[in-house]
């Protein structure tokens, strides 16, 4: 260790200006007790520590690394959100813009999902239950299936998805992810609720955050004069069942390319 070998030579040196010597050789390093042969085996507390170290440091260095999306939001005045590019097969919806959401003042929350990804499968009761609360009172939702596998390509695929978790909402392909990029975004799931202005007034990476986006879809809906005062909010839509409901990660990165 160039570092450790600098600081014992520099030890010795301070030594030797005082008179006296060390018997040490200048490369001994000490053991650390945890990795000594001679001591007791680790705790299982210690054990448990280090583990449970690990795991907040990949949490964290998760959720830094999905910010990247989150940072169109926030700022002042809104930002513009880019138009889909290069979806194909469309379920449950014709094809549309934003450009034609906005000029029917409706607003748009996407979805960048993929049907194979637990985080999002945990995710779809609650955009399901906002489909059924908000579409008549200004609510698109758009599902951007965009592929983590080469499986989740092929639209027969896709359909039997869609038909599985019994979503009604519109859905696309985004294989090429081209509106993937046009968004920059960097996990699944992550959403982003566009106003009837056509900008980009909130956004959330992962699960959780419900009550939040809600209220977000809520205001923007206001906003476009749309009356929702008589759609209850809050409450917990039928959840995830079987595997799928176990905990996990909040979000799958898409490595940097």
């Amino acid at each position: 260790n160039a570092h450790g070998g600098e600081d014992i030579s520099h030890r010795n040196h301070a030594r030797r200006e005082e008179g006296v010597r060390s018997t040490a050789p200048p490369t001994q390093r000490k053991v650390h007790p945890m990795l000594s042969r001679h001591r007791s085996r680790p705790s299982f507390a210690a054990i448990a520590a280090v583990l449970v170290a690990g795991g907040l440091l990949i949490a964290f260095t998760s959720c830094s690394a999905g910010t990247a999306a989150s940072r169109l939001v926030g700022r002042s005045p809104a930002p513009a959100a880019p138009e889909f590019d290069g979806l194909t097969n469309w379920m449950n919806a014709a094809p549309f813009t934003l450009t034609e959401a906005s000029a029917a003042q409706r607003v748009v929350l996407v979805d960048f999902w993929t049907y194979s990804c637990i985080n999002c499968i945990r995710t779809l009761p609650y955009l399901k239950l906002w489909h059924a609360r908000y579409a008549e009172a200004g609510l698109t939702i758009l599902g951007v299936q965009t592929p983590e596998f080469d499986f989740e390509r092929e639209p027969e695929n896709d359909r039997q998805a869609v038909q599985d978790h019994r979503i009604e909402y519109a859905v696309a392909l985004d294989n090429e992810m081209r509106t993937w990029d046009a968004f920059r975004n960097r996990a699944w799931p992550t959403i982003y609720l566009v106003d009837a202005d056509g900008r980009i007034r909130h956004s959330h990476i992962g699960e959780g955050g419900y009550d939040r986006t809600e209220q977000a879809i809520r205001d923007a809906l206001t906003a476009a004069r749309h009356d929702v005062t008589a759609i209850p909010t809050g409450g917990e839509p039928p959840q995830v069942r079987g595997p799928h409901a176990a905990p996990g990660a909040d979000a799958i990165m898409r490595p940097h390319q």
